[in-house]
Formats: C-alpha cells, structure tokens, sequence
C-alpha cells in the first residue's frame, strides 16, 4: 500500500512539473510566433492604381529596387522601398503632351489626419510665365516618361513628415493628376479649356476630347 501511495504521489508531482513546463514552453514561444507574423506583415507592400474615368495615361512597368512587381498585389520590401521605386507613364491621348502631374497617395496618413498626395511634375502650363525648374516637356502620342521617386526621395521625406515615418509606409497610389496638352486644352478626368481670360484657369468642356 505504501509503495503504491508513493508510486501515486510520484506520478501527481510528475504531472504538475510536465503541465508547468508545457505551460512555460507556450507562453515562452509565442510571443516569438506573433513578432515573426508582425515582421513578416511589415515587409509586406502594395502599390493601387487610382480609379480614373477614361483614363488618357497609362501606368505600367512597377519597378522596386530593380525588380518588376505588380499592382494590386502584395510583396516583401525593407523600409527603403520608396527610395528604389519606379514606373513608366504612356501618354494613350493621342495629344501632344507639355504639362504632366502624377500623384503619389499614401493612404496610411488618413490616421491622422487628411490623405497626404505627393505631385511629381514634368513640364509647363502655357502661356504663363513659368518660373518653375521644370524644364520643357513635349510628350508625343503613345510616346511614355519614366519616373523614379529616388531623386526625389529626400523631398519626399519632408513632405510625409513623420504621418507615419516615411520607412513605415506600406501603401502606395497613383493618380494621374492633370494633363495639359499643346492645344491649351487638358484633362482632369474630364476634359478642359484653358479660360482665354486667365491662364492660369481652366474650364470643364466635356468628357469626350475636343477636337
């Protein structure tokens, strides 16, 4: 009886130290688990492409650090990603393009606050005295521009501010923003004449293009 007494007590005090130790080994690596499953959710970026009605500017060839990606889809980056990132913009009006602004959206900064759009800008409005570093752009029919975030990258910086740190990013849009052709017209989703009063104004014709 005495020996199984003991023999019943070992195996209790077996069971205790075996549950403690399963206890420990649980709570020890999960923790580990959900940091790996942060990081690797980090990593993950995605560039969209702003909704745009008939668009005139296609946007293709996605480029981060010299690898081709997708939009739409997810892929691994490390926090520099925007330093080394790059597409190519083909002008499918069939006008003469002098005036060109892409935005890039970061949708992340609605947290806090309003959605921050960074414009890059290629050419110059007609008939006002431009002032601007832009040099000259004339974009002909089908022909298509490259653009690199890395020369502006710094400036780019600043701009986001710290809503989040800008290697937090992981969301990026692209909208075409407005387009002037070398007719004085242009197109903003719609298409428009420049206000032959102001220069600097441009009025809303229609949807189709003027011809």
């Amino acid at each position: 009886m005495k020996y199984k007494a003991l023999l019943g007590s070992f195996c209790l005090l077996a069971g205790i130290v075996f549950s403690y130790l399963i206890g420990i080994g649980i709570n020890g690596w999960t923790p580990v688990v959900h940091a790996k499953q942060e990081n690797s959710q980090e990593q993950e970026k995605i560039v969209k492409l702003a909704y745009s009605h008939k668009p005139i500017i296609k946007i293709s060839e996605l480029k981060v650090s010299g690898k081709a990606r997708k939009f739409d889809e997810s892929f691994s980056e490390d926090g520099d990603w925007l330093s080394n990132f790059s597409f190519k913009l083909e002008n499918k009006s069939g006008k003469r393009i002098v005036y060109l602004q892409v935005n890039v959206n970061f949708p992340e900064t609605r947290a806090t606050g309003n959605l921050m759009s960074f414009p890059i800008v290629f050419g110059q409005f007609p008939d006002i005295d431009n002032r601007s570093k832009n040099t000259p752009l004339l974009l002909m029919p089908d022909d298509t521009l490259e653009v690199s975030l890395s020369k502006d990258f710094d400036e780019l910086a600043k701009f986001i501010n710290g809503r989040p740190p800008i290697k937090s990013m992981r969301k990026v849009e692209l909208e075409i923003g407005f387009v002037v052709f070398d007719d004085k017209t242009a197109w903003a989703g719609d298409y428009l004449r420049q206000d032959p009063n102001n220069p600097r104004r441009y009025i809303n014709i229609e949807s189709n293009p003027p011809k």
